[in-house]
């Protein structure tokens, strides 16, 4: 913006890691002043103010932390802990100045159990911007790694979705955006309908499924589900693949690029794990230009399974900075994913029979 006459100016639409450089002058009836320049950087990074007696966990895991890219997507990171007394569900243990447009709900990681955390979003004005979770949570340490979504501040347009095959809307209604990086961003929280893995219940254009089959972990209910999202546009976008028996709802929550995107780079697998095969994902990973945001995929099976074991190596400069843990779909159930500074994205737990990095991103740090 310029040439304001103005006292006070906001600027919109700000990200994290931005540099913001101002010219002020006064004018009055003696003339005008020479400018004044200054220049202020947004960290990459904000403190994510923590409630009700969580704390940032320590040790080698990050701190809560959250970001909002230049592509628009919120992206938070940390491990923490309840350090007095046991974890009430529903209560609120952050606040984000960012919310989605609706309630987003996701599994993540608490002490090798799958639990559901929830954002809560504009349809709940009392709670916008609030983290709570849900289910097995433990008091020792639940991840944030997991945690991203559009906010409404992002100035993407959202898309809804209709589901089919007896799968319904929630207040919180399936949508995708495309992100400024080309990224498709699925969420939303649906009732669930015919659970037969043949039984589809979403479609997206056909230009914006992705280019191999991806698995992506969920939250039915308050236990881990997974559904799969398929390439081939005659099938249909989503399917359920596995849930629990009569789940109230599910929580979708996919970050993918479409299968117009060129630029992954084949990763080397390590320790005896090799593609899935089939219409599986193969393994690789790719970094945004635009904002830095690292994406693996791949379906992989028959490697080591002690717990720490390299999958594989990432390069200096699509590394994070600090230790982090994604939950992922791991055969017919749910499995971790450790990513060091050192570039490792490392087994946790889960089974040699199928683990999925489809769906793990993180912002690159060094």
């Amino acid at each position: 913006q310029s040439n304001q006459n103005v006292r006070s100016l906001s600027v919109d639409n700000l990200y994290n890691g931005a540099s913001v450089a101002v010219r002020v002058t006064a004018s009055n009836g003696a003339g005008t002043s020479t400018y004044g320049v200054g220049t202020t950087n947004i960290p990459v990074w904000e403190p994510l103010l923590m409630r009700n007696g969580w704390v940032n966990h320590g040790a080698s895991y990050a701190p809560p932390s959250y970001t909002k890219t230049r592509s628009g997507l919120v992206l938070l990171k940390g491990v923490i802990r309840k350090s007095n007394g046991a974890p009430v569900s529903g209560q609120s243990v952050a606040k984000l100045p960012y919310w989605p447009s609706t309630t987003t709900a996701q599994p993540t990681f608490s002490d090798l159990q799958a639990a559901r955390v929830q954002v809560y979003g504009a349809e709940n004005p009392s709670r916008q911007g609030e983290i709570a979770f849900s289910g097995n949570i433990s008091n020792n340490w639940t991840s944030l790694d997991t945690i991203r979504f559009i906010p409404t501040a992002s100035g993407l347009v959202q898309t809804t979705v209709a589901p089919f095959n007896g799968w319904g809307q929630t207040s919180s209604p399936l949508k995708y955006a495309v992100d400024g990086s080309g990224r498709v961003a699925a969420q939303g929280i649906l009732t669930v309908g015919t659970l037969d893995t043949n039984a589809r219940f979403a479609i997206f254009p056909a230009e914006l499924n992705p280019g191999q089959r991806l698995m992506s972990p969920t939250i039915a209910g308050t236990s881990f589900g997974s559904v799969a999202i398929d390439h081939r546009p005659s099938v249909g976008t989503f399917q359920p693949r596995q849930t629990p028996s009569s789940p109230p709802d599910m929580g979708i929550q996919h970050l993918y690029y479409p299968n117009t995107y060129s630029g992954w780079t084949e990763a080397t697998l390590l320790n005896g794990w090799v593609n899935y095969g089939s219409v599986q994902s193969t393994a690789g990973y790719t970094k945004s230009a635009h904002d830095n945001v690292v994406s693996l995929k791949g379906t992989i099976r028959s490697g080591t399974t002690t717990a720490h074991t390299p999958l594989i190596n990432l390069p200096v400069g699509s590394r994070p900075k600090e230790l982090l843990n994604f939950i992922v779909v791991s055969d017919m159930g749910f499995g971790s994913i450790e990513i060091a500074p050192d570039g490792n994205v490392r087994f946790r737990n889960g089974s040699g029979l199928m683990m999925s990095m489809d769906n793990i991103s993180f912002k690159a740090e060094q």
